[in-house]
């Protein structure tokens, strides 16, 4: 079971825990197996740290900067957001090499009734994002 009872915050360059916000963000979620199998692999591939850090009488953080301070709620945010910017900047420039593409079947397709009256090129022959 994992037992939310208390944050990590970081006000300045000081990393301290806090209660949480409100009561209902205080909780206990149930950890199937394959969660725990997956937090004992993170703590199994991080490097050890040389001292282990203890911030307001806790220790044993998962998630640990370059620095081996834990990880605070902004370090994701940021990490989230590139994710989110990347995966959009990608999706876009796919659309646009889709429509490109779809231009030059239109464009080939009118070249051909012209010469031979016929629809030989298929749509099918490009995929749909």
């Amino acid at each position: 079971i994992i037992n939310i009872d208390h944050q990590l915050q970081r006000t300045g360059m000081k990393i301290h825990i806090e209660s949480t916000k409100t009561n209902a963000g205080t909780r206990k979620i149930p950890m199937t197996e394959d969660v725990y199998r997956c937090f004992q692999g993170i703590l199994e591939d991080r490097e050890t740290p040389t001292v282990e850090k203890i911030i307001d009488g806790y220790s044993g953080f998962l998630f640990l900067d370059k620095e081996g301070l834990p990880e605070v709620a902004m370090h994701w945010e940021h990490r989230f957001n590139h994710m989110v910017k990347r995966y959009t900047h990608l999706g876009l420039e796919d659309a646009a090499d889709e429509l490109k593409r779809m231009e030059e079947l239109s464009d080939a397709r009118k070249e051909l009734e012209k010469v031979k009256g016929e629809n030989p090129v298929s749509q099918k022959m490009f995929r749909a994002i």
